[in-house]
């Protein structure tokens, strides 16, 4: 995996786990005040795993094209196996 991908990926799981302890926090005995704070927290970090998927998804398509690309230029993949 490249360096700075794995570095994202890490990101973005200590955010899912995050959100977890979140959830579990308000499952649990959490006051009015901490419920509104924490979710509060956990409208944050779920529009920051959106925005981490938005990317990497962006990212996919960028990559995708420039296959479709080199593809295209080398004829791979057109059959003639």
């Amino acid at each position: 995996m490249v360096k700075g991908t794995e570095k994202t990926a890490d990101d973005f799981e200590k955010k899912i786990d995050e959100l977890k302890a979140i959830v579990e926090r308000l499952e649990g005995d959490a006051s009015l005040e901490e419920s509104i704070a924490l979710f509060e927290s956990g409208l944050e970090l779920t529009k920051a795993c959106i925005d981490d998927l938005n990317r990497t998804q962006a990212r996919i398509a960028e990559l995708k094209g420039k296959l479709d690309i080199i593809t295209a230029q080398t004829g791979f993949g057109d059959g003639d196996e």
